[in-house]
Order: C-alpha cells, then sequence, then structure tokens
C-alpha cells in the first residue's frame, strides 16, 4: 500500500525531516493499533469496515430506523460527533437516578 501526503496547508509542518522524525513512533502507534493491543482494543471495529461487520446487527438497525420513520415526526441525535463517548454518556444519564 502506497500513502501520499498532502501538505499544502501543513505550515511549518511540511518539511520531510519532521515527518520522518516520527517515523518509529507513528509505525509503532499503527502496529498497536492493528494488532489490538492498546488501551480501547475494545473499540476498533471501523478498522474492517467496510468489509466486515455485523450484517444481523445491520439488518436491526434498518428495521428500527423504518419503525422510527413510521411512528414519529422528529427524531433527535445526542452526541459529540462521531464518538461512542457522547451517546455513552446520554445513556448513563438516562439510566441513573
Amino acid at each position: 500500500m502506497s500513502i501520499r501526503f498532502d501538505l499544502t496547508y501543513a505550515g511549518d509542518a511540511s518539511g520531510c525531516d519532521k515527518l520522518l522524525s516520527v517515523s518509529d513512533e507513528v509505525k509503532k502507534a499503527d502496529k498497536i493499533l492493528r494488532e489490538g493491543t492498546g488501551a480501547g482494543n475494545d473499540y476498533l471495529g471501523w478498522l474492517t469496515l467496510p468489509r466486515d461487520y455485523d450484517k444481523e446487527e445491520f439488518s436491526r438497525i434498518k428495521k428500527s430506523a423504518e419503525k422510527i420513520r413510521s411512528d414519529s415526526q422528529v427524531l433527535i441525535v445526542l452526541g459529540i460527533g462521531g464518538s461512542y463517548l457522547g451517546a455513552r454518556a446520554v445513556i448513563e444519564f438516562v439510566k441513573s437516578p
């Protein structure tokens, strides 16, 4: 696999030496991520998307979406932009006394 960097807006960080200086750290982080050995490794399902996903769960989600569409006029989603942590905070809040 080949990686290409667009450094158009990188400013001072665009120097090749600066990028190469963190190469070892990036390789180490990549290895930890791909092996699933780092902190938060239970939240790495996105690494193999869209190739691998729970098709049964996806089917349940689509059925739920159909029901929500037929039963509701408005749907409000609370979260923090792509992170599960926002939704989790709302779930914990709603469940708490």
